[in-house]
């Protein structure tokens, strides 16, 4: 890996529509190397190896544990480069919706999605309520395991959050983090990008929706028809993330949703 120009990367939980600006930047053909990964820690990579020891995916998990340990060792050059870190937070309610659906065909392959929709959505409906606790560990964590273990970037240490503005850029010791909220991208993202990056963006494409996927159907009636627990959507939306870059209008808004 070329450690010449800082490198840019996308670095998020999933499901915040980060491959839309890697797209994007990706298209500009810029001078500097651009990365897009929802994983960078030794235990994302422990979790990753016990698959590829038990048979799953061999070929594929393999070759992505070894992006991640090259990809680590740029973000830990400490060279005198600067790594440009992108992520994107979301309604935590729709994100663990679409976090589930994103791995339920690898995850759950007896899931056949010509069944009749009343049958999947009963079946879904139990795969989701036996996830909820690690959707909740998931997001919960995120920003300590992920972002500030790795980088050493706090998202929680400024007072406040620009909520009107959508987006905010914070510095570290060897890295600058841009955090921009979903509902806030297409209004804030140029702004954003020129801000951090210091280039000017084109059009944002829209990319990896539901609509795209095998399970379309099924995502679009279980959106429709799920039955929350009010205690999974409380649980979610106290969130420090949540309660962190939303108002208390847009958390209520979540759980009416």
């Amino acid at each position: 890996m070329s450690l010449q120009a800082d490198p840019i990367i996308i670095y998020t939980m999933g499901k915040v529509g980060s491959i839309s600006i890697y797209e994007a930047l990706t298209a500009l053909k810029l001078d500097r190397p651009i990365y897009h990964t929802h994983n960078l820690t030794e235990d994302d990579i422990a979790k990753l190896q016990e698959a590829v020891n038990n048979g799953l995916d061999v070929a594929r998990l393999s070759q992505k544990i070894e992006e991640i340990k090259q990809l680590r060792q740029l973000v830990y050059a400490r060279d005198g480069q600067r790594c440009k870190v992108i992520t994107l937070v979301r309604d935590p309610i729709g994100w663990a919706i679409s976090a589930l659906f994103q791995s339920i065909e690898r995850k759950f392959p007896d899931l056949n999605f010509e069944d009749d929709l009343s049958i999947n959505l009963g079946k879904v409906q139990q795969i989701f309520e036996n996830r909820q606790e690690d959707l909740y560990t998931l997001a919960s964590t995120w920003f300590d395991t992920k972002i500030k273990n790795v980088f050493g970037i706090d998202v929680f240490s400024t007072d406040d959050f620009p909520k009107a503005k959508g987006y905010n850029i914070y510095q570290g010791e060897h890295a600058d983090l841009l955090l921009i909220r979903l509902e806030s991208l297409n209004s804030c993202y140029y702004n954003a990008l020129k801000e951090f990056l210091n280039i000017d963006m084109p059009d944002l494409p829209y990319r990896n929706t539901a609509s795209d996927k095998t399970y379309q159907s099924l995502y679009h009636t279980f959106l429709k028809s799920v039955n929350l627990s009010p205690g999974f959507v409380e649980r979610m939306c106290a969130i420090q993330y949540v309660q962190y870059f939303y108002s208390q209008e847009e958390i209520e808004w979540f759980k009416l949703k």
